[in-house]
């Protein structure tokens, strides 16, 4: 179906055919976690094609929210889209088996750590991008909750930070998701007292 094949399946249209391939895939991500772990095939497939997908999805609703939001079958195909990239970033790649003295980033499963990295800054950006909607925020604000609520945070943030390290401040996803709790932070839950808000941009601002 993905692929343009079964052309036997009759759809009412392609956003219904999509829907239908995307919630299959999360069913299949969260029941069968282990299965896509152990199988470098199914790894592979989620690194050549489901990562890249993601990445470019992302990528249009950072660009284009109010656009693909009106297209049809806009919203429900986000809220897949947010589901799959969630579900990414908190179980993959495989913990790696332990190493002595050091941490190897050789370890089994790693090869899927940029494309997490990658999907994991784009949902930083967009809970932090002063032009999306409070919505879409939002819906990042869960990808993110769902990745630190996971079992093995600490220890799936560190791989993503070595993968990064080097990269500058900018792109370092270490750096990209404190600066989105920090405006989580400052936005939900702090007083919404003018005072302190100018107080607060203006010692941003000399910094």
């Amino acid at each position: 179906i993905a692929y343009g094949g079964a052309s036997e399946l009759k759809f009412r249209s392609p956003e219904t055919k999509r829907l239908l391939c995307l919630d299959v895939l999360n069913s299949a991500l969260r029941s069968h976690t282990w299965l896509f772990q152990s199988s470098s095939t199914l790894e592979a497939q989620l690194q050549d094609d489901v990562c890249p997908m993601l990445c470019s999805q992302l990528q249009s609703w950072i660009a284009h929210p109010l656009r693909n939001a009106q297209a049809p079958g806009g919203f429900p195909l986000l809220l897949q889209l947010m589901r799959m990239s969630a579900v990414i970033i908190s179980r993959f790649p495989a913990e790696p088996k332990p190493t002595v003295g050091a941490w190897c980033l050789r370890s089994e499963g790693s090869s899927l750590l940029p494309d997490v990295a990658n999907i994991l800054s784009l949902l930083c950006h967009m809970a932090t991008a002063a032009s999306a909607p409070a919505w879409l925020r939002l819906l990042a604000v869960e990808c993110l909750h769902e990745y630190m609520s996971y079992k093995g945070f600490a220890s799936r943030l560190q791989r993503v930070f070595i993968i990064c390290r080097g990269e500058g401040e900018d792109v370092n996803v270490l750096t990209t998701l404190t600066s989105a709790l920090q405006n989580v932070l400052a936005r939900y839950l702090e007083p919404n007292d003018p005072a302190a808000a100018a107080a607060a941009a203006a010692k941003a601002a000399e910094k």
